[in-house]
C-alpha cells in the first residue's frame, strides 16, 4: 500500500470514528443504548485487530522470531500510555480519599467534566477506539 493511500485511509477511518463517536456521544451512559455503540464499535475493531493478527507470520506471534523494532517501539508506548493513566488514576483517587475531589482529580473525573460538551465526548470516544485497535493489534 502507497504512503499516500496509507495516509487517506487513516484519514476516512478517523472521520469516522469520529462521526460513530459523536453519535454515540448522545447516549445516555451506563444503558442498554450506550452498551450497543460499545459493542458495535468493537466489533469491527475485534475484525481489523484478529486480521492483523493473522497477517502476522507464527513465530512473531509466538515469540520466536525476532519482532520488528517499530513493532516492539509501539508495543512499548502503549504498555507506557496505559500504565501512566492507571497511576494517574488510583494515585488521585487515593489521594483525595477525605477531600475534594476537586482537590485531586482523577483521569476519570476530568473526561467527565470535558464530556459535557459532545464534541469533546466524541473525540474521546474516537480516541478510545484507536486505543482499543491498537491495544488488540499487538
Amino acid at each position: 500500500m502507497t504512503a499516500r493511500r496509507q495516509a487517506a485511509r487513516l484519514v476516512v477511518l478517523s472521520v469516522a470514528a469520529y462521526g460513530y463517536g459523536y453519535w454515540a456521544a448522545g447516549s445516555r451512559p451506563f444503558t442498554a443504548g450506550a452498551d450497543a455503540f460499545v459493542a458495535v464499535a468493537f466489533a469491527p475493531v475485534a475484525v481489523l485487530g484478529a486480521r492483523a493478527w493473522m497477517a502476522t507470520p507464527a513465530t512473531a506471534r509466538t515469540g520466536n522470531a525476532s519482532r520488528p523494532a517499530m513493532t516492539v517501539g509501539r508495543d512499548r508506548f502503549l504498555l507506557v500510555v496505559v500504565a501512566a493513566l492507571v497511576v494517574l488514576e488510583v494515585g488521585t483517587y487515593v489521594a483525595g480519599v477525605g477531600h475534594a475531589r476537586h482537590d485531586f482529580p482523577t483521569v476519570s473525573s476530568i473526561y467527565d467534566e470535558l464530556a459535557r460538551w459532545r464534541t469533546l465526548k466524541a473525540a474521546f470516544f474516537a480516541a478510545w477506539l484507536a486505543l482499543g485497535y491498537g491495544l488488540f493489534r499487538s
